[in-house]
């Protein structure tokens, strides 16, 4: 039974187009994955005989080039990690600069769906993609508290990078983001 949208029309698709599209994928994918099978087996025929053509060194070059990719990996994850390093406050500090008047620029860089549970009172909301196009009210020297709700901060931390770039001087993510800012006991606003 089809939806009814806020126009009073129906939206949504029939039952048999949609069974007609489910299966048409279905059999595509599905199709995909053998005919790549059915395009490869040799190929992987070949390196499977010749890594058994080469006994124990073959399987010392699956399991060197099975550590290279890990190391990779990790490293390209160092990297990631070492370019989100900078100063960043606690929510003991920042509830302590709104207690004594300071007001900084607070933003909120969650997603939609999870700004729906709140936010700290005062922030402005932002996505990630309207970085590049927002414009703050406060001058470039004030201070601006960046938050989020990932792990270490990542999109708080990425955010603030681009507000450095663009000449803001006091930009730090807020350290455990609105879920430390919870945790603490401290307010949020709808």
């Amino acid at each position: 039974m089809p939806a009814r949208g806020g126009g009073g029309g129906t939206v949504g698709t029939s039952r048999g187009k949609f069974l007609l599209y489910d299966g048409v994928g279905a059999a595509l994918w599905s199709g995909l994955a053998i005919f790549l099978g059915a395009l490869f087996n040799t190929a992987i025929d070949d390196v499977l005989s010749v890594l058994a053509e080469l006994g124990q060194y073959g399987m010392m070059l699956v399991l060197i080039g099975f550590a290279v990719f890990i190391a990779s990996k990790w490293w390209q994850r160092r990297r990631f990690r070492k370019s989100l390093e900078m100063a960043r406050i606690s929510v003991s500090e920042l509830d302590g600069l709104l207690k004594s008047g300071v007001r900084p620029t607070i933003v909120d860089v969650r997603s939609p769906a999870s700004q729906q549970i709140g936010r700290i009172p005062g922030a402005l909301t932002i996505s990630n993609q309207e970085i590049q196009t927002f414009a703050f009210d406060a001058p470039m020297e004030d201070e601006v508290i960046v938050y989020c709700a990932c792990p270490n901060e990542a999109s708080a931390a990425l955010v603030a990078k681009q507000l450095m770039r663009r000449g803001y001087k006091r930009v730090r993510p807020l350290t455990g983001g609105i879920d430390a800012w919870v945790a603490a006991g401290y307010s949020i606003e709808a």
